[in-house]
């Protein structure tokens, strides 16, 4: 997230949800919330989702798959130059930036679904950085904030 003395001039907005399905009914009443409250251009909003969305369907895929109860807190920060998003997880280790990129086929017809999110996050982004503290992996992003609609 952006130094401390950026998070003076910042809004933040957090959510915490567990391994339960119906919490998908949360997330995307609040992104769509604070996208509105944060006035968020469409591109920013998209982003947005779109990383909460590969990166929550990482660990909901992969990281849980223990048959524990697991949390997962989602955390945004804007400020008038950027949008920062995090995800945090209780899950086992794993470093998105740290997997080898994929290239993009050149025919059309070698390319596959799926297996793009890790790629996308890095495309929207500004910076992509990942680290684990206290057992917990953490995703942060940072986007550009975008003005307009």
């Amino acid at each position: 997230m952006p130094s401390h003395s950026r998070l003076l001039t910042s809004e933040n907005w957090s959510l915490r949800l567990t391994d339960d399905k119906d919490d998908a009914k949360h997330f995307n009443a609040w992104i769509e919330t604070l996208s509105h409250d944060a006035g968020l251009s469409r591109k920013n909003a998209f982003d947005l989702k779109l990383f909460f969305d590969e990166a929550l369907g990482n660990v909901f895929e992969y990281g849980f798959g223990d048959g524990g109860t697991h949390t997962v807190d989602l955390r945004v920060e804007c400020d008038q130059k950027s949008v920062w998003g995090e995800v945090v997880d209780d899950g086992p280790p794993f470093d998105p930036t740290a997997v080898v990129g994929r290239k993009t086929p050149i025919n059309p017809e070698d390319v596959t679904v799926g297996g793009w999110g890790i790629e996308l996050m890095r495309k929207i982004s500004e910076e992509l950085a990942y680290e684990r503290v206290n057992g917990q992996n953490r995703l942060r992003i940072c986007l550009p904030r975008q003005s307009g609609l």
